[in-house]
């Protein structure tokens, strides 16, 4: 199981992101704003313990 987890006291929460049947995160960069993921051809943010996806293309494969 992929994706990505956030801190809760002392356990990892996993984040819900919306319509995703396959994740494959190539680079994760942290931010003043949050964390930026670029994954294929989506770009997302994280931001308050949120998912927000800025933009999302069909996968390459």
């Amino acid at each position: 199981m992929r994706g990505i987890d956030r801190v809760a006291g002392d356990a990892l929460v996993p984040m819900a992101i919306e319509a995703s049947d396959r994740l494959r995160f190539t680079v994760l960069r942290g931010a003043r704003d949050g964390v930026w993921s670029f994954a294929d051809r989506t770009v997302g943010w994280i931001h308050d313990d949120q998912w927000h996806t800025v933009v999302a293309e069909p996968p390459s494969e």
